[in-house]
């Protein structure tokens, strides 16, 4: 409940709450793996780097305001369950295919 909490989650209903646990369940697992089998914590620290840097640089969403991408406010709206599968889709694909790739380049490395 924590993560919900500092996402200001909590009290939104069940469909953003979900979204938030399966995105930093996602991607905590994401960075475990990629520990896990380079044996090093700089892959992870890169991995989470380059997500602030898209989230706040390219897609202007964090502290700074406007960056790259700023939206027209125009678009499709979508009702909550619509939105929690676009979002699943999202937060199983971007951890998938990195862990494909980390799993497809690096060797376990016995000790």
């Amino acid at each position: 409940m924590g993560f919900t909490i500092s996402y200001q989650m909590f009290g939104r209903g069940l469909v953003p709450m979900v979204y938030v646990f399966i995105l930093t369940g996602a991607s905590g697992w994401m960075f475990a793996y990629a520990f896990a089998k380079t044996k090093s914590i700089l892959v992870p620290l890169g991995l989470h780097f380059g997500w602030i840097v898209i989230s706040i640089v390219v897609l202007s969403a964090g502290p700074l305001g406007d960056s790259l991408y700023v939206a027209d406010g125009k678009g499709v709206d979508l009702n909550d369950w619509e939105q929690l599968l676009f979002f699943l889709w999202q937060t199983l694909i971007v951890p998938g295919v990195i862990t494909w790739y980390i799993f497809k380049n690096y060797k376990r490395r016995e000790v």
